[in-house]
Formats: C-alpha cells, structure tokens, sequence
C-alpha cells in the first residue's frame, strides 16, 4: 500500500463534512495511528524531512494544522506563537482547521484554507498529520512530536525555540509565548460569572462521570458562595449532551452559542471571575487572560499525566498563571 492509497482511506476533507459519533471517531483515530506508526520514524521532538535542496531562505512556510482528529482547538494555540514569530521574517501562511479559520485571520495570520498550503518550500505540521502531508507537497517538511520526551520546554515555547533555530531567528527577549488574544469591545468593571465546562470530545473516553460530577460540584459550591452566576459551555456538538444533574437549575446554558474567537472575547471582557474545565482549550484560553482556572486532567497513566503537567498545563512560562488541579 503506497503514500496515496493510505491518504484516500482517511482524507480530513471528509471529517469536515460529516458529523461522527463516538464509535466511528474511535475507528477513524486507530486507522490513523496506524498510518502514523507507518510514516512516523523518529521519538525526537523536531524532525526535518528534506524532500529538494535544503533553501538557504525559503520563500514561503506554510503551517498545516487542518485535521480535526488529531488538532483541536487547544492544540492550535500552541502554534500561534511560533507563527507570529516566523510571519515576521518569511512569508507564511497557515491552514488550521475550519473552528479556528476565525482565530487566525483576526490575529493577523495569512489564512489558507485549500491545497495552496502544499505549494510553500517548506511545511510544517504535527507529526500524526505526515501522512496528509507527505503525498500531497514536494516541500521540505518539519513534524513536529508534542509527545517527545526530549522536550526542553513547555510547549508553546518548545515549537517556537526549535523553529527559530532552524530557521536561524532571533527570538526578541520580550517575545510574548503566549497565544494570540482577541480584545474585548466591553470591559466590566465587576467578574459576576463563573464558566463550567465538563464537556470533552478528543479523548472523551478518559473522563468519567465521576470526574464530570466532581468539577461541576466544585464549580456550583464556588459560584454559590461567591454569589455569582454560573455558565454552562461547550461547542454544537455539546448541546444535545445532558447536564450534569448536580449542577440542577439556575445555570445560563451558553452550548453552541460561541465561537472560539467569540468565546475568548468573552474571557476578555473582565466578567468572569474562575473558569472549572478539563485540560482543554478553554483551559489554555483562560489563562492567556489570566483568569483563575481549576482544572481536571483527563484519566491516563501517571507517567503521562506528569508529562501534561510539566509541558502542556500550562503550555508556557508565566508568573501570573492561577491554576488548582483536582
């Protein structure tokens, strides 16, 4: 089985348009791991494929991120920084997937959202997405393993330090590494919300209803005694999902109402005083804003778990960062 017989048993052109449940998500990452296991030949944290002449200065960097089974929205924010630092000396481009079309093209990045990605000199992607890649370019390619146990960093500041070595930049010492923020067009003066957010889609089968009932009591009891209103959140897929029953009545149900730009214009407003979520986006989100977050790792071995921790939650250095892990 070549490159493109591999490609068309699994073409994310096609996860766009069709809403799948939770046992054809399963069957669908497993086909992929598999095509990773296959292209995938190196633990190391960067690997560079050199596919023509390596260009003294390349013309064109691309970013491929547009696969929604392996990148979520929380995984595309640890790019944005290195993005913003490349765009400042090449001219790059991204196509990240259709949720953070918005994201992008408001933070000021050059946004693709068709093949043209595969025509730049050089790409760079998550190692799981090689075999999306690798048929579809000529370009020399960077992957990138965010599960490498040689990384030095956190992971934001991992991905933009080993590319601004490769590419020979200089990272300004007052460079920001944390994502990119849409600013708010209200202020409030006063926090009078506390977000919940118990809903997770990419490893679902990690959270238990023990661990829904546990941060959605931690997020009740600390909204009732502050005396401020509590929000239910999640995306479209999440309104059709019950809610947790000791939550009970008096909640605004905001499922499905938001973007993630829109809901980060949200955290930007000042109204909302703690956030209670998984490690998910609305994590990270939350504290680039630094709002206070409690937050609830999704179940895996311990060796993974400390792994997150010391490189993910959170995904870069800050002083200001408010986090208690349950």
């Amino acid at each position: 089985m070549n490159t493109s017989d591999l490609t068309q048993i699994l073409d994310p052109e096609e996860l766009r348009d069709s809403k799948m449940n939770r046992i054809a998500y399963l069957t669908k990452k497993v086909q992929q791991k598999i095509q990773h296991i296959l292209f995938a030949d190196s633990s190391e944290f960067i690997q560079i494929i050199n596919r023509r002449s390596v260009l003294a200065r390349p013309a064109k960097i691309g970013f491929y991120l547009d696969n929604p089974l392996f990148i979520h929205l929380g995984d595309q924010l640890f790019f944005e920084p290195a993005i913003r630092l490349t765009k400042s000396n090449f001219d790059t481009c991204i196509r990240p997937t259709p949720d953070m079309l918005e994201y992008f093209i408001k933070s000021g990045a050059k946004v693709i959202n068709d093949g043209e990605i595969f025509n730049c000199d050089i790409i760079v992607t998550r190692e799981e997405l090689l075999p999306d890649v690798l048929s579809r370019t000529k370009a020399n390619i960077i992957a990138i393993n965010t599960l490498a146990s040689d990384m030095c960093y956190r992971i934001s500041e991992s991905i933009t330090y080993s590319l601004a070595n490769v590419f020979k930049i200089e990272i300004p010492e007052n460079f920001d590494f944390a994502p990119w923020k849409p600013s708010a067009s209200q202020k409030r003066v006063a926090s009078e919300k506390v977000i919940l957010a118990p809903f997770v889609n990419s490893g679902w089968f990690r959270v238990w209803k023990s661990d829904v009932k546990r941060l959605s009591l931690q997020a009740k009891k600390f909204a009732e005694k502050a005396g401020l209103s509590l929000c239910l959140v999640g995306g479209e897929a999440d309104a059709e999902s019950k809610i947790p029953t000791v939550i009970g009545a008096g909640l605004e149900d905001w499922r499905g109402r938001f973007s993630p730009c829109q809901f980060a214009q949200i955290l930007a407003s000042g109204q909302i005083a703690r956030v209670f979520t998984f490690d998910t986006f609305v994590f990270h989100a939350a504290l680039a804003y630094g709002i206070p977050v409690t937050v609830k790792i999704r179940r895996s071995l311990p060796k993974r778990t400390r792994f997150i921790k010391e490189h993910f939650l959170p995904s870069y250095s800050s002083a200001n960062h408010q986090i208690d892990f349950l």
